[in-house]
């Protein structure tokens, strides 16, 4: 019985490293998404910024 018990205990902290490690590497996807997220729209503003540098350019022509 005590064999069982400590297997299971064995098991316990394995899943338990583990979800610990899951949850870090969530945590850090997350980071890189949300940095992801942040650095497209920093671009969608510089080629709406460039757009409307062209537009102007081409209207002075």
């Amino acid at each position: 019985m005590r064999e069982i018990s400590t297997v299971q205990e064995k098991k316990v902290q394995e899943l338990e490293h583990r979800l610990n490690l899951l949850q870090k590497e969530n945590e850090r996807l997350g980071k890189a998404c949300d940095d992801a997220d942040e650095e497209v729209g920093d671009l969608k503003e510089q080629i709406f910024e460039l757009l409307r540098v062209n537009a102007k350019l081409q209207a002075e022509m």
